[in-house]
């Protein structure tokens, strides 16, 4: 599997972490996995970021399948992002656990 940029894997981290946000406190909101195109402007990270490289990072979610991009900017989370997301911890355990398996094999 093809890693992300970092700007494109926070974007995506930080949308899931705001999805979720709104599962719990407003869960039969319309649009829950819409953003509007300001969105990385509410977090201190992102909002040190050029936009041009926002767009791109965004270009590269959309590109993967993880986002609905629309003409203004604005876009959606769809379900294989959240997947991606969720699965990190997992492929980042297994990541480690081969490279120590490398460096020691089992007996």
């Amino acid at each position: 599997m093809e890693e992300l940029s970092k700007t494109a894997e926070y974007i995506l981290w930080y949308a899931c972490s705001i999805y979720n946000q709104r599962l719990t406190s407003r869960p039969n909101m319309p649009n829950i996995r819409h953003f509007m195109s300001d969105f990385y402007q509410s977090d201190k990270r992102l909002s040190g970021i050029s936009k041009d490289e926002i767009n791109l990072s965004l270009a590269e979610l959309k590109q993967k399948g993880y986002i609905r991009l629309y003409i203004r900017g604005n876009f959606t989370l769809l379900q294989p992002g959240i997947i991606y997301i969720k699965n990190k911890p997992k492929r980042l355990f297994r990541e480690i656990f081969d490279c120590l398996k490398q460096l020691n094999p089992l007996k």
